[in-house]
């Protein structure tokens, strides 16, 4: 039995120096999609015999939006920026988020009791589905529309497009807002001021401002500051005209000689010659300490009677 002790400890070594050799980046497979949190849901639909829900733009829109605006706050919420909450209109949602979370993980252990599962077995409806990564984290938004709810005159309005920006800025306070000479626009932040809020009011998401201003994950801002609200123009500068530099007129190098000081040779010392022996040609400790002789020799019996004991025991 003890004679398997030896090989077994040599393997255990063995398969730990494998662990530190392992590569120390890990390959993360890719995000799933908000189609594939619909297919999930449609493959729970049809193992129980219910038809497949229908994607609905607008609800896939009002689900990315929610998707975003958490991952943005690192919250887990139902409520929008706007305050406003899906089963105002009608409509039931499910979120979740999580490091490793992924659409099986969310319908087969996050979304389990009554509250959360009901919405995905109707009897009939439409889905919208958003996926966000904020860092390690992936959130999930699914909102589904009841077959005969009528959505589409209640549903919250979503941000501001893009095309708006200029009318947003006519009504603005001009003392709240500047344009800067590379053509970003700035708003001038109020107490009471929030990312969220200032994102929705020029129609823009709340991880533009923050990379625009360099914003950290606390999603801070301060009163009486200017946040960029709006990029710089990416337009091509026009060159300008280059001018011919007028030729320098040299200036003249003076030479200095420096005498070397005179140096009195110094008699050089006669080497100490290597005793010859044994361990004439050995490098290291035992070529220059007896110390290391005497350590030798002991290793050498402990490891003779080691192997002596162990061939008995056989």
């Amino acid at each position: 039995m003890k004679s398997i002790i030896f090989p077994r400890f040599l393997l255990t070594l063995a398969f730990a120096l494998a662990l530190f050799a392992l590569p120390d980046g890990v390959v993360r497979a890719a995000d799933p999609s908000a189609q594939d949190l619909i297919s999930a849901v449609n493959g729970l639909r049809s193992g129980k015999g219910l038809s497949a829900y229908a994607i609905d733009a607008s609800l896939s829109g009002y689900a990315q939006a929610q998707a975003d605006y958490m991952a943005s706050t690192g919250t887990l919420t139902h409520t929008r920026p706007d305050g406003s909450v899906p089963w105002d209109s009608g409509l039931k949602e499910d979120i979740a988020y999580g490091q490793m979370l992924t659409p099986d993980i969310a319908i087969n252990q996050i979304w389990t009791d009554a509250l959360h599962y009901d919405p995905m077995v109707l009897p009939d409806g439409v889905v919208g589905a958003g996926v966000a990564r904020n860092g390690d984290s992936l959130y999930f938004s699914l909102v589904i529309r009841p077959s005969g709810a009528n959505v589409a005159a209640t549903l919250p309005a979503q941000p501001q497009p893009r095309q708006a920006l200029a009318a947003v800025l006519a009504a603005t306070p001009t003392t709240s807002i500047t344009v800067n000479a590379d053509g970003s626009i700035s708003y001038l932040v109020r107490s009471g001021d929030t990312l969220t809020g200032i994102a929705a009011q020029f129609g823009v998401t709340v991880i533009e401002l923050k990379a625009w201003n360099r914003i950290g994950d606390d999603n801070i801002v301060f009163s009486n500051t200017w946040l960029v609200i709006h990029p710089a123009s990416t337009a091509t500068p026009t060159p300008e005209p280059s001018t011919t530099p007028a030729p320098e007129t040299p200036t003249p190098i003076v030479s200095i000689t420096v005498e070397a000081p005179t140096l009195t040779p110094q008699p050089s010392a006669t080497p100490i010659p290597t005793p010859a022996g044994f361990f004439a040609g050995v490098p290291g400790f035992f070529s220059k300490n007896v110390g290391g002789l005497i350590v030798g020799v002991a290793l050498g019996l402990v490891l003779g009677l080691f192997f002596a004991q162990f061939g008995r025991r056989r």
